[in-house]
């Protein structure tokens, strides 16, 4: 049960953010593209400045390419919906570190809360921009947090030297993904075209 702190952590992070993304509902799409731009700010700007601070300009360097990216992608291939997807896998993969942080620190609470709190609203947020509705919640808050659950048992392997050398990379360009999926319009129906 050494995990027992870590997975509190996810299930409550994760439920929260997601039943904040889904209580807007579908009527509110509108709002719902503006607090998630807003949630996505916060969420990156917590993210830049842990990278910038182990990695420098390469920080920088890494979330640009992460946020242009799928935007190339969108210009390559008119199915813009690819390119978002590829974003989101892209934010599962920093789900996935976020979770191993997790274990790692569990005996610290103060790293736990800090992990926490950047979880919630990061969900809120791409939930929000991927619709903000009941399917919306449960298409990408489950996912996400199943991501962190998966980190929260690779954690109890993994060395702590790759996650210290993997972490800043991984957060830098979750924070160029998550900037790309709330600044190009996903919350737009008809762009998910799997969820509706």
């Amino acid at each position: 049960m050494h995990l027992a702190w870590p997975i509190a952590v996810v299930l409550c992070s994760v439920t929260v953010g997601t039943l904040l993304g889904a209580a807007v509902g579908g009527r509110g799409l509108g709002v719902a593209r503006v607090v998630s731009s807003i949630a996505a700010a916060a969420a990156v700007f917590q993210l830049l400045p842990d990278a910038w601070e182990a990695l420098g300009t390469a920080a920088m360097l890494a979330a640009g390419f992460a946020y242009a990216l799928p935007s190339l992608l969108e210009r390559a291939r008119p199915d813009r919906g690819q390119a978002h997807e590829l974003a989101f896998a892209g934010l599962l993969a920093h789900q996935v570190v976020d979770g191993i942080g997790l274990a790692l620190f569990r005996q610290e609470p103060s790293v736990m809360l800090a992990l926490a709190a950047h979880l919630t609203p990061m969900t809120a947020a791409v939930v929000l921009a991927f619709g903000g509705d009941r399917r919306a919640a449960l298409r990408r808050g489950v996912p996400m947090g199943g991501a962190v659950l998966v980190g929260v048992g690779l954690g109890g392997l993994a060395p702590s030297a790759w996650v210290e050398a993997s972490e800043p990379w991984l957060t830098a360009i979750a924070a160029g993904l998550l900037l790309h999926i709330a600044s190009h319009g996903v919350g737009h129906k008809h762009d998910d075209h799997d969820d509706h």
